[in-house]
């Protein structure tokens, strides 16, 4: 793929099939109501090779949907509209070091000019946020397939059911993840304008 010019990252294996797989096998299960035992029997099937691809495929192209989904839900509506009206953090300390780097304050710099230049500086300290980076992302992408789970076991069991304790419980300490995660990526990435 490298020769193409396309680099695949742990990030597109893990962030984008894995949920996307759940996604599709959720929507499977719900389509035709199936049960554990079914899941089971599948280590007792011949499946080809070209079916695995099909779902490797079907899978990538589910998860990007469902990483576009959790991207527009956690960080555009929940981050952004609910959490940043109640939740203030002082990046003050930031300005002299992003002022003299980008002629702006803190919070007027894009996190992606933030990331490129530590990337490019200090290629560690990235690698080292890139691998919370995929955390963060796999998170977030889980606990949106684990919402549309969530949706279809409230429908199907009711609310107060174990399989929707379960379900939402998941969901939850997904999300918790993600924001744990996400936070940590910061951290790295702006400890490099102190380097």
């Amino acid at each position: 793929m490298d020769k193409l010019g396309i680099k695949a990252t742990i990030y597109d294996l893990l962030g984008y099939i894995i949920p996307g797989f759940l996604t599709l096998l959720f929507i499977y299960i719900f389509m035709f109501d199936k049960d554990l035992n079914w899941l089971l029997s599948l280590k007792t099937e011949k499946i080809s090779t070209p079916f695995y691809a099909l779902v490797f495929v079907l899978a990538y192209v589910a998860g990007q949907t469902i990483s576009s989904m959790s991207s527009f839900l956690f960080e555009g509506i929940i981050t952004k509209k609910i959490f940043k009206k109640y939740i203030v953090n002082d990046y003050s300390s930031h300005n002299t070091k992003t002022n003299m780097l980008f002629g702006k304050d803190y919070k007027d710099v894009d996190s992606q000019n933030l990331s490129s230049y530590c990337q490019e500086k200090f290629p560690k300290v990235y690698d080292t946020a890139f691998v919370f980076m995929t955390i963060y992302g796999l998170s977030r992408n889980v606990a949106t397939s684990f919402l549309i789970l969530t949706v279809y076991v409230i429908n199907k069991f009711r609310f107060f059911s174990v399989e929707c304790l379960i379900t939402v419980l998941s969901m939850i300490l997904l999300i918790r993840n993600y924001y744990r995660f996400k936070k940590y990526f910061e951290l790295k990435i702006n400890s490099a304008l102190y380097l």
